[in-house]
């Protein structure tokens, strides 16, 4: 072991004296004075940052950087570069420091071509970025050629124009690939006056053009081929350290596709991972495409754990909200469930001393849900502004404009934006702001669609938001999705900090919001617009679970019902009528079925609003039948047990109706008889009892192999209407929204006891065996 020290120690004196022989035939070449020497060592940027590569480097990358050792010397004798001008010099010194791994010293400097905002997205996820490689980001605003250190040393030189980036690989990475390419220094083959190499050809290089700064030279060695040549720089045309996305990369096209490797993720460019990946400036697309990578690239995002560090949810946050938060919830337009999820807005967590509420409805037809809406809030202790549907707001987006500069002139810390089409479960308001984030908004999926209140990329063509390669994965409710996502656009439900708001102008009318494909302004994409120029960071979170829904308006119409959207919007629709037994029911708890009667089962299936919408439908319509058994509807035209009724096909409900036979029926009939032969519906309607009319029914059997009764009626509405089974012994009065199950032929004859007193309405629906193919003989 200390024989193998001791050639390691030799042979690294042996490079550093090469290394230092060569510095001094180098100036010497150049004919520099002592003077002029010393002028330079001072004219550089700041110290020397050193770069530790620890455990992070791969085995095979030390290794490789180890070989540096014997090439100290830097003397590369390739044939085309024997011409007496070319610089052969490429030394790098290299310390051995025993199991911390290899330290080479480095130094990566960001100019201010676009300025540096610290809190800024792109200049946070590039300090993120490289600190998970050990880089010490230096901000340089004139971006001088760096001197020589006090030792004379030859260091790695990393120069970016701007603070927009993200570092992916180690120090180590990057001396590989200069390596690899036999060059001092790399440029991205785009025009970005980026580059990467060692201090002292960047020095000479500098000198021989005329430049005193890097992003001077790297615009020269861009331009002049000789010089490329002379100072052996390349550009960079097969990404070997930097990748410039552009206008036309896109994820798993372009050869881009993101790598899981020792649990994080890296971007591989046609199989390879350059060190550097950087966004055309000039290009929308490319710089949103760099955002929604850096959340994968700075280490904020395990692959199977998702983020880092979430937050857990405080049972108590309305009690910490400091300063005055000023909530706008608008109604831009028809949709289904408005009065519920204006309801789930009462449950907002936020302290009502603390809390301006404004209202606006562009709605007419909606005027009195609204109304309704802003006295539970009154009710509630919080100040309440309704903004009418008048002359003066028909313009939304100067609605929502004056919404914000009211904010700004009372005082206001935060502002949150609620569209009425949004679910949102409980304190969910408070638990944003809890969170801290400038400009934050929860993930929401709208229904039946891929849609959602964000978006991560930037269309290329007209410049609008676009949804990115990830989307859909990020709205699995994976683990691996769970944490905080940056956006190109938000929409729907976010807030806002104060201090925001004072950099916008104006946004809901931003001038540059409307791409030629839309025919009128869209106030959510002029407000994101407005962010994005202003360099506000837009933020979707995926690390609370359940925070709500956005309900699904297309083609939505004032006098649609809710109940008919069971297909547009089945989680709202399956949250407002399905009961939360059913719900326990259908994910295993069968013991909560009952057995009244031998196979007779009963299901608490459907809320009392289920009842109350389709009774509402049915009396709309109003088409009962007389109940005489001359019943025209039925092919032979007589009816053997009348009723008064109405069927669902009458009531335009056959739609829902097979919904409902897939959702819920089926899985009844497969829990209550498992062995039943696959069924369909042969005959279903909405029957009404009550004195006066028919009060009840005689003992009688249906011709169905299954029976399914809802009943639509509280059971206090009414006296008597008891169902009773005489060969089972048994007699039943169901409550509101039940359903019963049982055989409807020879084994179960029924009888249907007078409603004595009030009316009695249940919606009936018979199916029979379905046998495919069949063919008697």
């Amino acid at each position: 072991m200390e024989t193998r020290l001791m050639v390691l120690w030799l042979m690294l004196c042996v490079a550093v004296v090469i290394g230092h022989k060569q510095t001094e035939q180098a100036a010497e070449r150049d004919g520099g004075t002592e003077a002029e020497k010393t002028r330079e060592s001072t004219a550089g940027v700041s110290k020397t940052d050193d770069v530790s590569l620890g455990e992070e480097n791969n085995e095979k990358e030390d290794e490789e950087i180890k070989d540096l050792s014997s090439e100290a010397s830097g003397v590369n004798k390739e044939t085309e570069d024997e011409e007496n001008d070319v610089d052969n010099s490429s030394a790098v010194e290299i310390e051995e420091i025993g199991e911390a791994g290899l330290e080479i010293r480095t130094r990566l400097v960001v100019g201010l071509e676009n300025g540096w905002a610290r809190g800024r997205v792109e200049e946070e996820q590039l300090l993120a970025s490289a600190h998970n490689f050990n880089y010490n980001i230096e901000v340089n605003e004139d971006s001088e050629v760096p001197s020589c250190d006090e030792n004379g040393d030859n260091f790695l030189m990393i120069f970016l124009p701007r603070g927009e980036g993200v570092v992916q690989s180690t120090a180590a990475a990057v001396v590989k690939r200069l390596r690899d390419a036999r060059v001092n220094i790399i440029l991205p083959h785009h025009h970005l006056h980026a580059l990467a190499g060692w201090s002292q050809p960047l020095q000479r290089a500098a000198r021989h053009a005329g430049v005193t700064s890097l992003a001077q030279l790297a615009q020269e060695l861009h331009q002049n081929d000789h010089l490329r040549r002379q100072f052996r720089a390349m550009l960079d045309t097969h990404s070997r350290v930097f990748h410039v996305l552009d206008d036309v990369s896109n994820m798993d096209h372009e050869g881009l596709h993101l790598n899981v490797t020792e649990g994080r993720y890296e971007l591989r460019v046609k199989g390879h991972t350059p060190p550097i990946i950087l966004a055309l400036p000039t290009s929308s697309h490319a710089r949103a495409l760099l955002l929604a990578l850096s959340d994968y690239l700075t280490g904020a995002h395990h692959p199977d754990h998702g983020c880092v560090s979430c937050i857990t949810p405080d049972n108590e946050i309305h009690m910490k909200m400091p300063g005055l938060v000023v909530v706008a919830v608008g109604v831009r337009g028809p949709h289904p469930f408005l009065n519920t999820t204006l309801q789930s807005l009462l449950q907002h967590g936020l302290h009502p001393h603390h809390t301006h509420f404004y209202l606006y409805n562009q709605v007419e037809q909606y005027r009195g849900e609204v109304e309704a809406f802003v006295q539970h809030l009154r009710e509630g202790d919080s100040h309440v502004t309704l903004l009418e549907a008048g002359e003066e707001t028909q313009d939304e987006g100067a609605m929502r404009n004056k919404i914000l500069q009211e904010c700004i002139r009372l005082g206001c810390h935060w502002f949150i934006n609620i569209d009425s089409y949004a679910f949102l479960n409980n304190e969910i308001p408070a638990l944003l702001l809890h969170l801290g984030h400038p400009v934050l908004a929860p993930v929401l999926r709208v229904q039946r669609g891929i849609e959602s209140s964000f978006w991560r990329d930037i269309d290329g063509i007209n410049s609008s938001p676009t949804y990115s390669w990830d989307h859909a994965a990020l709205m699995n409710n994976q683990p691996s999705a769970r944490g905080y996502w940056h956006a190109s656009c938000i929409r729907g439900v976010y807030v806002i900090h104060r201090d925001i708001l004072e950099r916008l102008n104006m946004p809901y009318t931003h001038a540059h919001s409307v791409p030629k494909t839309h025919a009128h302004p869209d106030t959510d994409l002029a407000f994101c617009s407005a962010l994005r120029e202003a360099g506000v960071p837009m933020v979707a979170t995926t690390a609370v679970p359940n925070i709500g829904i956005l309900t699904n308006n297309t083609h939505h119409q004032v006098n649609t019902q809710n109940l008919l959207t069971l297909e547009s919007n089945p989680v709202l629709w399956n949250y407002i009528y399905l009961t939360p037994t059913w719900r326990e029911i259908i994910t295993g708890a069968f013991s909560k079925v009952m057995r009244p009667c031998d196979e007779v089962y009963q299901y608490p299936t459907f809320t009392p609003v289920f009842a109350e919408d389709l009774l509402s439908m049915a009396y709309r319509i109003d088409q009962w039948s007389k109940g005489t058994s001359l019943d025209s509807r039925k092919d032979t035209g007589l009816e053997e047990v009348p009723t008064v009724s109405q069927w669902i096909s009458q009531l335009r409900l056959d739609r829902l109706l097979e919904n409902l036979f897939t959702e819920v029926l089926k899985h009844q009939q497969l829990i209550s008889f498992p062995f039943s032969l696959p069924d369909k519906v042969i005959y279903s309607l909405v029957a009404r009892f009550r004195l006066g009319e028919i009060a009840g029914l005689p003992q009688h059997h249906d011709s169905s192999s299954i029976t399914f009764h809802f009943y639509l009626t509280p059971s206090h509405h009414y006296q008597g209407g008891e169902l009773e089974f005489p060969m089972q012994k048994c007699r039943l009065k169901p409550e509101v929204g039940d359903v019963l199950v049982f055989p409807g032929r020879l084994t179960h004859p029924k009888i249907l006891h007078n409603v004595t007193d009030g009316s009695l309405h249940k919606m009936i629906v018979h199916i029979d065996t379905e046998i495919p193919n069949y063919q008697g003989k």
